[in-house]
């Protein structure tokens, strides 16, 4: 009777302790799906800065020069953290979206 009681007790940690691995990975691939959108829109704004720096008006102005090069690093900066935290989407998963996320939170 004692083994069946330690038993059950068993099954309903070890489902306990699953239930919150769960959680975890879901809690961590979405915090990975905000970096990457993060480094998204920092890329596009590196291509839009750099698109202006080319224009014939701007070109050459030591101001927005300065705003490239800063912007380059900080995206160096990410895609070195990028590399060593961000976990990729499991493969087979659509791909994690932001925006709708936010809606559906809304």
């Amino acid at each position: 009777m004692m083994m069946y009681i330690f038993f059950i007790l068993s099954m309903i940690v070890n489902i306990g302790f699953g239930w919150y691995v769960y959680r975890l990975i879901r809690t961590s691939l979405g915090y990975a799906g905000n970096v990457h959108y993060l480094i998204n829109r920092l890329d596009e704004y590196r291509e839009h800065l750099d698109s202006i720096h080319a224009m014939n008006a701007y070109h050459g102005d030591e101001v927005l020069e300065a705003f490239v090069k800063h912007t380059s690093g900080i995206c160096e900066e990410i895609d070195v953290f990028k590399a060593a935290h961000v976990l990729d989407v499991v493969a087979g998963e659509e791909e994690w979206d932001y925006e709708e996320e936010t809606k559906d939170n809304a």
